[in-house]
């Protein structure tokens, strides 16, 4: 008569709990990778959506502004104005980057506020500039908006906008640009 031993396999080998144990690490560290490039995918379409919002709003409220200011009705100049982008002392006491006719704010926009990476400085989240430049044979005002990230230390450019509009009937004044950073216009 011969014994025959029945084995009682009621559990995972050593190896078996290994290799387990392997395909979760790698199937985890895919889903972890996946998870940061999605994370940093959405922040740089976030910042450069927004960054686009920005120079968008700067360069309607320079253009609504600058038309609104220098032609009446008849097509006529209307008044002397100097449009550029500078820093006003709001309401609040803080310190804002805007569009500035005469020295006045056009947009009065407040801006979050970000720590600077690996400093101590807080700022605005965005650093706006414009140059402009009247091109008289065309009758065009040209301008270009550039938003800067101040994130980062230095700056990190996020948008450039260029644009430009056509003054019809623009027959009584002058326009200077003043080394690209501001715009006068004088009456006649």
């Amino acid at each position: 008569m011969t014994v025959v031993h029945k084995s009682n396999k009621k559990g995972f080998t050593l190896l078996e709990m290994m290799l387990s144990i392997a395909i979760v690490t790698i199937v985890s560290g895919c889903l972890v990778t996946l998870m940061i490039g999605v994370k940093d995918s959405y922040i740089n379409t976030y910042n450069s959506d927004d960054s686009t919002d920005y120079a968008m709003l700067f360069a309607k409220a320079f253009e609504n502004s600058f038309l609104a200011t220098v032609q009446d009705c008849n097509g006529h100049s209307a008044t002397n104005a100097t449009w550029k982008i500078g820093n006003y002392t709001g309401a609040d006491g803080q310190t804002h980057q805007d569009l500035l006719l005469n020295g006045a704010p056009q947009l009065k926009l407040s801006q979050m506020k970000v720590q600077q990476k690996g400093t101590n400085t807080i700022t605005d989240k965005w650093k706006i500039s414009m140059t402009y430049e009247y091109v008289m044979a065309s009758g065009m005002v040209k301008y270009t908006i550039t938003v800067v990230d101040n994130y980062y230390d230095p700056g990190v450019v996020k948008c450039v906008y260029n644009g430009g509009f056509f003054l019809p009937h623009f027959d009584n004044g002058t326009i200077d640009s003043h080394d690209g950073t501001y715009i006068t216009f004088r009456a006649a």
